[in-house]
């Protein structure tokens, strides 16, 4: 598989990328994914990545940080992501730089067109679903002062994980820069995050 390791669970045999960047055993037919979401096999590179069916999502994240740090000389540790939100819910060719993120869900807010902010929830509404998010790799420098509100991604509701042997969390992404028309206290007050995943 171009993503990551695919291990056939009815022939036990690995997929596993060549140097060349082929693969010595895909086993499409036995490998089962969820209604409506694509077959990584067939159909990469996607244009808009849907970031809950990512096992480890903080690997696919850090690639994209890799990849603009080795095209443009420069090192890791001062590449950062930038962050976009899009009009459209779909996209058939890929960003020039960086990716195009879906599937995450907001929790406590809510995304408006109009304002091209983050706005109040609507009354008895928990979750909303959030637009499609550029993520550009920029200068870290660049968003040093960055004023936005600075939203948390996790991957449950839950808000809460332990280290893994990484060192990173088990269930917190990464912060979500986003524009808003109110101070962010006044969204920390509210519990808002982003969530890749719900419950039910």
């Amino acid at each position: 598989c171009t993503i990551a390791r695919i291990e056939c669970l009815r022939c036990r045999r690995s997929a596993v990328r060549e140097a060349d960047g082929r693969s010595t055993a895909t086993h499409r037919a036995h490998v089962r994914f969820p209604r409506g979401v694509p077959r990584p096999c067939s159909s990469l590179p996607l244009p808009v990545v849907v970031l809950y069916i990512l096992v480890f999502s903080l690997s696919f994240l850090a690639g994209v940080l890799q990849n603009h740090a080795r095209r443009n000389c420069i090192a890791i540790d001062m590449v950062t992501f930038d962050f976009e939100v899009m009009e459209e819910a779909t996209y058939d060719v890929q960003p020039s730089h960086g990716v195009y993120v879906s599937g995450l869900f907001f929790e406590g807010a809510r995304w408006s067109f109009d304002e091209g902010a983050l706005a109040e929830a609507r009354p008895k509404v928990l979750f909303e679903t959030a637009p499609v998010l550029w993520l550009k790799p920029c200068d870290a420098a660049e968003t040093a002062r960055d004023t936005r509100f600075a939203c948390p991604l996790y991957k449950t509701p839950e808000r809460r994980g332990t280290l893994s042997t990484t060192g990173h969390s088990t269930n917190f992404v990464m912060t979500v820069r986003l524009p808003s028309r109110h101070p962010e206290d006044h969204w920390v007050r509210r519990g808002v995050a982003l969530l890749t995943q719900l419950d039910d």
